[in-house]
């Protein structure tokens, strides 16, 4: 009996070393942003919107729906598409995206996962061989 349980325990053990899927972060929620860097330049902090940075403050991500991305570029364009996670959870995908307004299709996105710790997100895009962007995202 005793062996029996030690066994089961062992087992409980092992099954709750598991990966956890990030949603159980938090993910699924309406995230803005709170600051973008370029090449590891601020080029956006919510707490200081001046000049050519002001364009950032439109960018918004909404992950509220299961599989439905919604998302407001710099630019103030929307855009909604299908969202899905993977690399282990590490890689955050938005496929079929269209512009709303004209339901013209548009790239994909692919977004490296750095860290979520309670109500902020980091991400990491490189826009271009030359151009590495970080986004800090909150939510509510």
């Amino acid at each position: 009996m005793r062996k029996l349980l030690i066994a089961a325990l062992l087992l409980c053990t092992v099954l709750s070393c598991e990966p956890r899927e990030i949603d159980t972060i938090n993910i699924r929620q309406d995230w803005k942003v709170m600051s973008i860097k370029e090449n590891g330049i601020v080029v956006f902090d919510a707490a200081n919107v001046e000049g050519a940075s002001r364009a950032y403050s439109r960018f918004t991500i909404d992950l509220t729906d299961a599989n439905v991305v919604k998302m407001t570029n710099k630019g103030g364009v929307k855009l909604s598409g299908e969202w899905a996670l993977s690399g282990n959870y590490k890689k955050l995908l938005f496929t079929n995206m269209t512009i709303t307004a004209t339901s013209q299709p548009n790239e994909n996105y692919e977004f490296d996962i750095i860290s979520s710790q309670g109500n902020r997100l980091l991400l990491q895009k490189s826009d271009s061989p030359k151009v590495l962007s970080e986004y800090i995202l909150i939510h509510n």
